[in-house]
């Protein structure tokens, strides 16, 4: 069997196509390829990381300003009525698809969990871990998604966030 470079008559060597000097030609040619593929991969990294950081600041901006719904409970037995505490539940941001490279970056960053059952890429609470206020951390949420959607389009990512939430 002939070399697999055009013009080449030479025989191949191994299981390779390519004869001696070519085969060596062709690898470091691969070499390469796959040296500019991580690099790309790289930078793609810091980018997923400054947008991640920026929605961060955004999140966290959110929480500190939102406008919480108070929940005022009332003792049923004897009619005491207790201070206002906000409304206590949960808010996630969602990445979909799971096989983004985004979602994957996530999930490799220990960010977020791959969702099973729903599908995606879950991020619980990436803000306000210390409290239990829906409103708080639905609005951190709501924050980070709506950065994450603008910094990742301006990447060519074509992957969806979003936040979502429920209460306790």
């Amino acid at each position: 069997m002939n070399c697999g470079m055009s013009g080449c008559l030479e025989p191949t060597v191994g299981k390779s196509k390519y004869c001696r000097q070519h085969r060596w030609e062709a690898r470091e040619a691969w070499v390469l390829r796959v040296q500019a593929g991580e690099q790309a991969r790289q930078e793609n990294h810091l980018r997923y990381r400054a947008a991640w950081n920026e929605a961060l600041a955004a999140g966290e901006k959110a929480f500190k300003e939102a406008q919480c719904k108070m929940l005022t409970p009332m003792d049923g037995v004897t009619g005491k009525i207790y201070e206002p505490i906000e409304i206590c539940g949960f808010a996630w941001l969602k990445v979909r698809p799971a096989t983004s490279s985004f979602a994957k970056w996530l999930v490799r960053e220990k960010l977020g969990t791959v969702s099973r059952y729903e599908g995606g890429v879950t991020c619980w609470s990436p803000v306000g871990k210390q409290s239990q206020s829906y409103d708080r951390k639905l609005a951190a949420c709501r924050a980070m998604a709506e950065v994450l959607a603008l910094r990742l389009g301006e990447l060519g990512e074509t992957t969806r966030v979003y936040a979502d939430g429920r209460l306790d």
